[in-house]
């Protein structure tokens, strides 16, 4: 089964074909441009501006950062999805970009321990699977215009399901949620008829003069079985991106982050 990954990340989009436990790859260039979405459903973030989005979790049932072994109720895709030889109809959602894939509805897994890991370390805890997205290590918090949505396009057969995070507050290098780094974009497609996941994002680089901190970093991939991981973990200006399956992050600075002019086509 041939699935694409679409980082459109500094450099980034991105193809994966999947193949036992091992997620394999090739390279390609593309030029697709973020665009925000209309008309999606707005899920309620329940009044996090100037919150913590790093350990939220959102599910369909209007439930916020739950932190028990509950079961839950996921959100439907609207199509079956295969990802790493499973077919996926439902999904959750992190506050700060990370989307979780799961093939029943009501979650009874305990996923809240996700939810208690430092961001973007979330897309590699000892339990992390089936999962996907783009994360800065100290995680989002909540802005004023700060909105998470998605929406199930086009006709049966050709389904795409676009997940937008919008205004997203990076936090600062010195741990203040009240103050951003970068306020940015991220907009996931996964698509119907070719198993293609597509992540586009923009807004990533940091305010001049903005404190940054030099132990910043990213995590951009995706995850299959546990320790399964195809991981971003270089970019430049240029659109050239190096991928390891391994745990692996990608530098996040003033002068090295995603660049929405430059993407690259993992397939």
């Amino acid at each position: 089964m041939k699935q694409r990954l679409s980082l459109i990340l500094v450099a980034m989009l991105a193809a994966i074909g999947v193949q036992a436990q091992v997620i394999a790859y090739d390279v390609q260039t593309t030029t697709t441009a973020y665009e925000d979405i209309t008309g999606a459903t707005v899920i309620d973030l329940q009044g996090t501006v100037g919150k913590d989005l790093s350990k939220v979790l959102l599910d369909a049932d209007g439930n916020i950062s739950f932190n028990a072994a509950d079961d839950v109720t996921a959100f439907p895709i609207g199509f079956d999805f295969g990802f790493d030889g499973k077919t996926m109809k439902y999904f959750l959602l992190t506050g700060d970009g990370a989307v979780m894939l799961y093939e029943d509805q009501t979650v009874s897994t305990d996923i809240h321990v996700l939810g208690s890991t430092a961001a973007a370390n979330i897309l590699t805890a000892g339990n992390a699977e089936n999962m996907f997205g783009a994360i800065v290590r100290q995680g989002a918090y909540g802005l004023d215009d700060t909105e998470i949505s998605y929406k199930l396009e086009g006709t049966e057969g050709q389904h795409v399901l676009v997940i937008q995070y919008k205004n997203l507050g990076w936090q600062s290098g010195a741990w203040n949620y009240d103050t951003e780094v970068a306020k940015s974009q991220i907009q996931y497609r996964l698509y119907e008829a070719t198993g293609n996941i597509e992540m586009k994002v923009s807004g990533f680089k940091p305010y001049d003069n903005a404190n940054v901190g030099s132990y910043m970093w990213m995590r951009a991939g995706i995850v299959g079985d546990k320790k399964d991981w195809l991981f971003i973990t270089q970019y430049d200006a240029n659109g050239a991106s190096s991928l390891s399956q391994r745990d692996a992050n990608v530098t996040y600075s003033a002068s090295q982050y995603p660049r929405p002019e430059c993407y690259s086509d993992f397939g």
